[in-house]
């Protein structure tokens, strides 16, 4: 399919089946931060890598993405508004599944953080989900409608630099942190990124990366 070409244009791929059953923790996504270890522990001094770990997240069904011990949200308790039990607990799981995903993403900054490498982590959905926003009348829920809405379409975006890379890179961090309340969409993932790994390549656009003095906010 389009994901596994793209994905088998990297250096080195792993799927879940390549993994041994004790290592797979039942295909969650809690397997990614040991195989980042694995990685992490192969590069040799001053090594150079870029890694994408791609999650499930909250893909349906919500409650297969997390284990038992993170059922966090149950039976609607605090929620801000009243759902019916089945639109309640949806949203519940999905709110579980936030959940993990929370903590997995920690586990990874922590490598990170503990390679003492010049080190930094990009993390983004690429959707939102529909949970029955308007309330008792909506019965819609996750995405792909034909009508898109805001909830679909605003997503985490989320930055994490290691100290290594801030003292190296103090003009690219300041930039940064000078676009952190702009308007900013996926497309502009690509350019940040190559500024990120401190590449370069002919006739780039400059101004679709967040760590540029250039950037433009989209309309």
């Amino acid at each position: 399919n389009p994901i596994s070409e793209i994905a088998f244009d990297a250096d080195h791929v792993s799927y879940t089946a390549d993994m041994t059953p004790s290592a797979r923790d039942g295909g969650l996504d809690s397997n990614l931060p040991a195989r980042l270890d694995g990685i992490l522990a192969r590069l040799p001094r001053g090594g150079k890598a870029v890694i994408f770990l791609h999650m499930e997240g909250s893909h349906f069904g919500y409650k297969d993405r997390y284990p038992a011990s993170f059922n966090h949200f149950p039976e609607g308790h605090g929620a801000p508004r009243i759902l019916p039990v089945r639109e309640s607990r949806l949203v519940d799981e999905y709110d579980n599944s936030v959940y993990f995903t929370d903590y997995n993403v920690r586990r990874i900054i922590d490598r990170l953080a503990a390679c003492a490498c010049r080190s930094g982590l990009i993390y983004f959905s690429d959707h939102g989900e529909r949970l029955f926003d308007d309330g008792l009348t909506d019965s819609d829920f996750g995405h792909g409608f034909p009508t898109v809405s805001r909830q679909e379409i605003e997503i985490p975006l989320l930055f994490w630099l290691s100290d290594a890379y801030q003292e190296a890179n103090p003009s690219a961090v300041s930039r940064l942190k000078a676009n952190t309340h702009s308007t900013a969409e996926l497309n502009n993932l690509f350019e940040t990124i190559v500024d990120l790994a401190g590449v370069d390549y002919a006739h780039r656009d400059a101004s679709l990366s967040l760590f540029s003095d250039q950037f433009r906010p989209p309309d």
